[in-house]
């Protein structure tokens, strides 16, 4: 019998370490991650990537030997927001032993410049002389009510950010807080009279998918000396079964939220926009009157492109609302359509970039100033 020359030694196992991503990832954008990674002359190096989609939840899993350049990972739009597991095996070329064995997490989020870059786009889509009266509400359904009441402090329950607005925004499961809406219909109340922070000429929207009871907040119940407002996010939907450009209506997620908190400090470092809350396109509110005001349509250049109007969103942070401190009323129920589903990609609000200007972006201020006189004749 004879013996071979050399025998190559079965591979072995070695116990896999949690690794820092930092340690070997040179540069993240997105649709692409960049690495270290990559096998030489003595070690192999193979790379097995499992992708959780933030959506479907589906998992994925691909594996990929890395040649002596460094290996990248480039990937498409329907992966923004996936968490991607690199699982790395180093073997010895000649013996097959595992020298090392690793793994890493890293998310296809938007860095921090690239989250300021999309909040200054969807600051400039709004037109600040769209802003109309507002005020603060919530809907609920029935069940959820009876378990408010149940709950001997009656506040609402305290919910993660949703995964809406951009695929790639790091805000998902981040902050807790409530959501609340604030925009009014410009017509005749006689249904909500009973509502005395209603102003005149406005009534709440007569339908709702999130449940027919209402409840309605004065200002001061929501907004403090020391609260603070941040743009955090931008999604649109598809209302029409025709071209994909008709008719989106856009909502822009605020953050509001107590100065010097753990929330405000976060909301800086992930690049979130800090707004006045006296001059900001989005919600305005003079403390001293309690006057609230908010936008209601994107700007006269986009709008004569794209017919789309705007629904600020308010996340609530940093406080515990009570909902026996909001005015009870009841709408309709609306029920989501099937055809209304939420883009990433819309040429208005993810569309072309337009350079941040807030002097020329605002005009002269005049038709806003029309307006805010125009409601303090009617207060």
């Amino acid at each position: 019998m004879s013996t071979p020359e050399s025998i190559v030694e079965p591979t072995v196992f070695c116990d896999i370490r949690i690794a820092d991503a930092s340690d070997y990832v040179t540069r993240k954008s997105l649709g692409k991650i960049e690495t270290n990674l990559r096998s030489n002359d003595v070690t192999e190096t193979t790379i097995v990537i499992k992708e959780k989609d933030r959506f479907d939840g589906r998992p994925t899993e691909d594996t990929f030997e890395a040649d002596s350049k460094p290996f990248t990972l480039d990937f498409e739009e329907r992966c923004f927001g996936s968490e991607f597991t690199f699982v790395v095996t180093e073997k010895n070329k000649v013996s097959q032993l595992v020298a090392d064995r690793f793994q890493f997490v890293v998310k296809a989020e938007l860095t921090v410049e690239e989250t300021r870059k999309f909040l200054e786009n969807a600051e400039m889509l709004v037109d600040p002389d769209s802003m109309r009266p507002a005020r603060f509400y919530r809907n609920n359904f029935p069940d959820d009510e009876t378990q408010l009441e149940k709950n001997s402090r009656g506040c609402y329950e305290l919910v993660t950010k949703q995964c809406s607005g951009h695929r790639a925004s790091p805000l998902f499961g981040k902050f807790r807080g409530v959501y609340l809406s604030c925009r009014l219909d410009e017509k005749d109340n006689p249904v909500y009279r009973q509502d005395t922070g209603l102003p005149e000429g406005f009534a709440y929207p007569k339908a709702s998918p999130y449940g027919p009871n209402r409840r309605s907040f004065d200002t001061d119940k929501i907004l403090k000396e020391n609260s603070r407002l941040f743009l955090a996010d931008m999604h649109c939907f598809l209302q029409s079964r025709h071209e994909e450009w008709y008719s989106r209506p856009h909502y822009p997620l605020l953050i509001v939220c107590q100065k010097d908190s753990a929330t405000y400090n976060e909301c800086g470092s992930m690049g979130l926009v800090e707004l006045d809350w006296e001059d900001n396109n989005f919600l305005l509110w003079q403390p001293a009157t309690g006057q609230l005001m908010c936008s209601t349509e994107i700007n006269l250049q986009r709008r004569q492109m794209l017919p789309h109007n705007v629904w600020p969103e308010i996340f609530l942070c940093d406080t515990e609302l009570c909902f026996k401190d909001g005015l009870k009323s009841r709408c309709d129920l609306r029920e989501s359509s099937p055809s209304q589903r939420s883009f990433y990609r819309c040429n208005a609000c993810h569309g072309n970039r337009r350079k941040v200007n807030r002097e020329s972006s605002r005009g002269d201020g005049e038709s806003r100033k029309r307006q805010t006189e125009k409601t303090d004749e009617n207060p």
